[in-house]
C-alpha cells in the first residue's frame, strides 16, 4: 500500500469518525429538545396535548423505564425463568 494510499484511508476515516460524532450531537440534541424543552414549554402553557392541522399531535405523558445491568441479568431474570 502506497503513502499516499494509507493518508487518504487515514483521512477518510478522520471524516467518518467526525460525522459519527456530529451525527450523535445531533441525536442527542433532539433527544433534549423532545424529551426536555418541549414539554417543559408545554407545562408551563398548563397545555398536555397539542393537535396540529395536519392531524400531527403532541402529548405529554409520564413514561417509567427501568433496565438492569448486563452483569446482574442472569442472576435477577433465573427466578422468571419456567422450568416447564
Amino acid at each position: 500500500m502506497s503513502f499516499q494510499h494509507r493518508s487518504l484511508d487515514c483521512n477518510l476515516w478522520r471524516i467518518n469518525k467526525r460525522s459519527r460524532g456530529a451525527t450523535k450531537n445531533k441525536k442527542r440534541e433532539a433527544d433534549k429538545v423532545s424529551g426536555e424543552v418541549i414539554p417543559t414549554i408545554m407545562q408551563e402553557m398548563n397545555i398536555s396535548s397539542l393537535k396540529l392541522a395536519d392531524g400531527s399531535a403532541v402529548e405529554v405523558k409520564p413514561v417509567y423505564g427501568a433496565s438492569i445491568p448486563i452483569a446482574k441479568k442472569e442472576k435477577h431474570l433465573n427466578g422468571f425463568v419456567s422450568t416447564a
